[in-house]
């Protein structure tokens, strides 16, 4: 699902069906024309589905800053290395045992050994002596520095979060070097969480918490679509039943914005938009 925040107010933009890998052949030839799915459709993964539903929102012209996403995208560094090459900012969950690099690695293939035989190396590796650590690592390392960052008010207050943020380097499966953000937040339990993001090297630390922090809105939008506009009481065996009713929970909830936009004061959160993407148990 493709969710949109802007100034306080949120909705659904797009969302499209996920189907398994195993679906796409023969045997599930017949099903598919009892569901009514389109005989186009091809495999494509969450993350690549979610790359084309955020491509068809800068088709459509949708104005957005940046993008987040939930660790199921953020993890897959294909998907973050493509919305870089859209020239779309991104502020990724990752897990906690994501390896990344503290210093610059060289990549390359391995000059053959005269002393050895058999065949010569032809996939890339790191070449030099720099070992990648899990993001976890860097959450008690000496050279993290803490701050504590305002996020916004909140009907219990004003929100805050001990965030830190560091360069650090990954690697592509393609073997492509790229340089990142790793931010680092301490959540209220004592717990870390943990964030990639291709944001320009001068961004600030409460830039980056206040982009981290607009994922609420995607459960909010998910949380919405469920219990406003009627998404939990959907019951259909068919691929175009489930594309009319989203359909409409995305028309309910853009109503619901609109009016809210217009008659709410709204506590400003800046000048940025942010298309918000999540995976959710009903999709």
């Amino acid at each position: 699902m493709l969710g949109y925040c802007q100034s306080g107010v949120w909705t659904m933009v797009d969302a499209e069906l996920y189907l398994p890998e195993v679906w796409f052949d023969q045997d599930h030839a017949l099903l598919w024309k009892r569901w009514h799915i389109p005989p186009d459709r091809i495999f494509l993964t969450k993350p690549q589905l979610g790359l084309e539903m955020i491509r068809g929102a800068k088709a459509n012209g949708l104005p957005f800053d940046v993008v987040g996403c939930d660790s199921l995208y953020g993890r897959d560094s294909q998907f973050r290395s493509d919305l870089d090459g859209e020239a779309v900012v991104y502020v990724a969950d990752i897990p906690a045992d994501t390896h990344v690099y503290l210093k610059r690695p060289t990549v390359g293939i391995p000059s053959p050994s005269p002393h050895k035989k058999g065949r010569p190396f032809s996939r890339l590796r790191v070449l030099s002596k720099a070992k990648p650590v899990e993001v976890r690592s860097l959450a008690c390392h000496p050279k993290t520095v803490w701050q504590t960052v305002e996020v916004r008010q909140t009907e219990r207050g004003l929100l805050t979060y001990p965030s830190a943020a560091r360069r650090v380097w990954t690697i592509t499966p393609q073997g492509k070097l790229r340089q990142e953000w790793l931010l680092i937040r301490r959540e209220p339990d004592d717990t870390f969480s943990f964030t990639l993001s291709n944001a320009p090297a001068h961004t600030s630390l409460s830039q980056l918490v206040l982009w981290r922090s607009q994922r609420y809105f995607a459960e909010r939008t998910i949380q919405d679509t469920k219990s406003q506009a009627g998404w939990d009481e959907l019951v259909a065996c068919k691929y175009r039943a489930w594309m009319h009713h989203i359909a409409l929970d995305a028309l309910a909830l853009w109503f619901v914005a609109e009016r809210l936009s217009r008659s709410m004061i709204v506590v400003s959160f800046g000048t940025f938009t942010v298309l918000l993407i999540e995976w959710s148990m009903c999709v």
